[in-house]
């Protein structure tokens, strides 16, 4: 697709195969906050005019934070046997 008018491209977005969620016209970022860990699969793809883009797909892994790994739990343990 070739975009004459970059001000007019709308972005869209879905996570796990769900709606798609459309951006303001002009917007192209997309921020996340407290995402629970866990694999992601992340799809975007760009309308304009009503015409639709091939989607890109994206897989995006969110790890636990350290405090809450499997080795951390595992110290806990012990510290707790000790």
């Amino acid at each position: 697709m070739e975009f004459a008018f970059p001000e007019q491209v709308k972005y869209e977005y879905r996570i796990n195969n769900g709606e798609w969620v459309s951006l303001s016209h002009g917007m192209s970022e997309v921020t996340f906050s407290n995402l629970p860990s866990g694999t992601y699969h992340f799809a975007v793809r760009s309308r304009y005019n009503e015409i639709c883009s091939d989607e890109r797909t994206f897989t995006i892994v969110v790890h636990p934070a350290w405090y809450a790994s499997i080795w951390a739990y595992l110290v806990y343990a012990l510290l707790a046997a000790a």
